[in-house]
């Protein structure tokens, strides 16, 4: 549990969600608006040792050096990769604090609102048609810039509406292309393409003049990208050629655009995320929740000053005696093991020690351990323990039989993949 748990500005979590979080913290502060610099954020962290945050506010170098206790971050937004975050993730780690993002929460939004657009777009509903007469997303050339999760789902969507999806990617999708989607390269899916969707990480840039100028007249482009993912002055100037649409849901995703710029005919913007549905919200809860259970600020180097503290502790325990003691305990529990029901084979060294099983999953034999008083953890498909280096022959002995009276009782199973 965390001491002090701070969401430094909305986070856009259902109500019982923010119940949750006391689950997870003695003391929970949520705030209602956006801190307006680091100095603020700086103030409201305090002494937290976890905070939220969704896609407004940055948490960079500074404001993790102001706040030593910090020691979870729970980004309330989607992320990506490092380099689109608004965390700075690499100094994070450095100081040994986690942080979790969400991935694939709004995305069914963002499809819905696609179709929408793309639909009156095609007939001239309540807009300028992109031809001269209706038509159906049928044989549409449809060109998607970033085939990401959210790229992907309106790929799909158009795919079995019978659009002709061709993609570009950093790396080819050999499971699009079997699902019937051409890789082009950018350029020419550009020139080829009459609907065009950048569907890209935050920060990143592909179209400039030149690529522009590869789409030409008679075109739609559709912005689904938290930020521009384009240079907003070319977008500008494509803007002005004959029949040319631009659509994007956040006033952001247009990049640093003139004054009136959302007010020109063949641009439309409703100005709200598409992402931000009841559905998506319920979705983002529960993803947050899932990401604060048991383990969450744990880590392998702990570097807090209890743990430097105890580990010195044991250092200054270690003599002959002691580790005579370790590895007597190790080999006594590596045979004993060996003889068990269900095992399949034992890795690790010494007391660390790592057990796979033939028939039966490691997550029900955690579970019937756990119901009968000894303490093991799981690492993916495997049995994981860590007994203290003091254990006794006795203490050895005392785990041998839960074991056996466990594994005894278990009747053989399809393997399952471990969390």
């Amino acid at each position: 549990m965390f001491k002090k748990l701070v969401a430094i500005e909305p986070v856009n979590l259902i109500p019982s969600a923010e119940e949750a979080l006391h689950r997870y913290a003695r003391e929970v502060v949520l705030f209602g608006d956006v801190p307006k610099d680091d100095a603020e954020i700086i103030r409201r962290i305090g002494d937290a040792d976890a905070v939220l945050l969704s896609y407004t506010s940055r948490i960079g170098q500074a404001v993790i050096d102001a706040c030593p206790a910090i020691r979870y971050i729970g980004m309330c937004c989607s992320l990506y990769s490092e380099a689109s975050a608004n965390v700075d993730i690499a100094y994070a780690r450095q100081k040994n604090i986690r942080v979790l993002g969400i991935r694939d929460y709004g995305d069914r939004g963002v499809v819905e609102y696609v179709l929408h657009e793309l639909i009156a777009l095609l007939h001239g509903y309540g807009m300028p048609s992109l031809r001269d007469e209706p038509i159906e997303i049928t044989g549409l050339r449809v060109g998607v810039v970033g085939l990401g999760v959210s790229g992907r789902m309106i790929a799909d969507a158009l795919s079995f509406m019978g659009a002709e999806i061709s993609y570009y990617s950093r790396s080819r999708k050999p499971e699009a292309e079997q699902a019937g989607m051409t890789y082009k390269p950018l350029d020419q899916l550009l020139s080829e393409s009459e609907v065009v969707f950048t569907c890209l990480n935050k920060n990143v840039l592909l179209l400039g003049a030149h690529e522009f100028e590869q789409l030409g007249a008679g075109k739609a482009l559709f912005n689904t990208s938290i930020g521009p993912g384009f240079d907003s002055k070319a977008l500008e100037n494509w803007l002005n050629l004959p029949n040319t649409h631009f659509f994007c849901d956040t006033y952001a995703a247009a990049g640093p655009v003139a004054e009136g710029f959302f007010a020109r005919e063949n641009v439309r913007c409703p100005g709200s995320s598409a992402g931000r549905t009841k559905q998506a919200f319920v979705l983002l809860s529960e993803k947050v929740a899932g990401g604060m259970g048991p383990g969450t600020h744990g880590s392998t180097f702990g570097g807090n000053p209890v743990v430097c503290a105890g580990a010195n502790v044991v250092v200054d325990r270690m003599d002959t005696s002691f580790l005579a003691n370790v590895n007597d305990r190790a080999v006594q529990l590596r045979a004993g093991i060996a003889k068990l029901p269900h095992v399949k084979s034992i890795s690790g060294i010494g007391l660390m020690v790592g057990i796979e099983f033939y028939d039966v999953t490691a997550a029900d034999v955690l579970a019937a351990c756990r119901e009968k008083g000894l303490l093991v953890l799981t690492a993916k498909t495997r049995l994981r323990l860590l007994p203290p280096l003091t254990l006794t022959a006795h203490d050895v002995d005392m785990a041998l039989e839960v074991l056996a009276e466990v594994l005894g009782a278990m009747e053989p199973t399809a393997p399952k993949e471990q969390a």
